[in-house]
């Protein structure tokens, strides 16, 4: 097949594909992202106020359902020093406080007193044309930690998808 022919098929293939609507079938209809390059303190220890890492707000196009996802590096100082215990909470909420549907927590000791952590959550949600949502990435220290605690780059990334199968 010469050189044109190859061409003239690609392009009735790709208008075949767009035509057909096989490659608009679920997109992304949506999305916003925050993210630190540096580290953000978690001085809370309170689940009605905690300390909000990153927030994003998205506003649906179209009804469809959205993805959200969190993760960050936690720095965990215990306030008993070595050998001490600590518990850190945190989760995404859709308000100021802490959402109890979806949230995790990490316990640790450390010999120095010190430890690192990953910590990454998924919250998955409904939406209507037009509604507004605000999504917050949230941690509160909840026993035996300083406020020496720390969240290392902190992300949240929301996804609007517009078709659920």
């Amino acid at each position: 097949m010469n050189k044109i022919n190859r061409f003239s098929s690609a392009l009735i293939a790709l208008g075949v594909t767009l035509g057909s609507g096989a490659a608009w079938a679920n997109p992304e209809a949506g999305g916003d992202y925050a993210q630190s390059t540096t580290s953000i303190g978690i001085p809370s220890s309170s689940s009605a106020t905690p300390t909000i890492l990153r927030s994003v707000t998205v506003v649906c196009p179209v009804a469809g359902f959205l993805l959200a996802q969190a993760d960050a590096q936690f720095g965990m100082q215990m306030s008993g020093g070595a050998w001490a215990e600590g518990t850190l909470g945190y989760g995404i909420s859709r308000n100021t406080a802490f959402d109890f549907n979806h949230y995790h927590y990490i316990e640790g000791a450390s010999g120095d007193g010190f430890q690192y952590n990953p910590g990454s959550i998924q919250r998955f949600d409904t939406c209507t044309a037009g509604q507004s949502i605000t999504y917050r990435f949230v941690a509160y220290l909840l026993s035996g930690l300083s406020t020496s605690t720390y969240a290392w780059q902190p992300k949240l990334s929301v996804i609007q998808l517009r078709d659920r199968y």
